[in-house]
């Protein structure tokens, strides 16, 4: 069963969490959202939410054991949370509605991912 709690999914950095607070309050302002929030994140945020009601803040791993009790998942479209909560959803019939706001992410430097990427494709003989 549901709870009238909506949840900011994110680890780190803090800005990124301020981010991801500002959307949750855009969110909340256009489409039907719990505005109670749990923010799950092990570090404090920049920012604090102006129209958001923050319940409560922990840094609880796994967060995923908290997805079932959630109307609404605002994160930053990690590989692995948009899994969870694609699993729960279809595993469970919970319907949680799940918010995304994709953080930018830099390119691998390394020499070896530079050979990898310079490398020539292997093709199929199928």
């Amino acid at each position: 069963m549901n709870s009238p709690f909506s949840a900011i999914v994110h680890t780190r950095p803090a800005r990124e969490v301020s981010n991801l607070i500002a959307f949750a309050e855009d969110t909340a302002s256009l489409v039907p959202i719990s505005e109670r929030f749990l923010l799950l994140t092990p570090d404090d945020p920049d920012v604090t939410p102006t129209t958001l009601e923050l319940a409560a803040r922990t840094g609880r791993y796994p967060a995923s054991a908290i997805f079932p009790y959630l109307t609404d998942i605002v994160s930053a479209a990690g590989f692995n949370i948009v899994r969870e909560v694609q699993a729960l959803n279809t595993q469970t019939k919970i319907s949680i509605r799940h918010h995304l706001l994709p953080c930018e992410r830099q390119q691998m430097t390394s020499s070896r991912s530079r050979q990898t990427r310079e490398s020539p494709s292997r093709q199929s003989i199928y």
